[in-house]
């Protein structure tokens, strides 16, 4: 989980390292997506609010934000 990565070349050279050896990462960028972020999986929230949090740990979770179970 990344905030903004693209506007910070310090955490876009971690975060580059970091997919680097994980290649199957699931990268979560909390911020404004930028171009050519690394990872298998990338989910823009393009907020960091906690409901953009919690739809994206639904959308990974399987869910569908805004919907309830039956």
């Amino acid at each position: 989980m990344v905030r903004d990565a693209s506007r910070h070349a310090w955490m876009g050279r971690a975060l580059a390292d970091l997919t680097a050896a994980r290649p199957d990462a699931v990268v979560v960028e909390m911020g404004l997506p930028g171009d050519g972020l690394p990872g298998a999986v990338r989910i823009f929230t393009h907020g960091a609010t906690a409901a953009c949090g919690v739809a994206a740990a639904e959308v990974l979770a399987g869910g569908h934000p805004g919907r309830t179970a039956p």
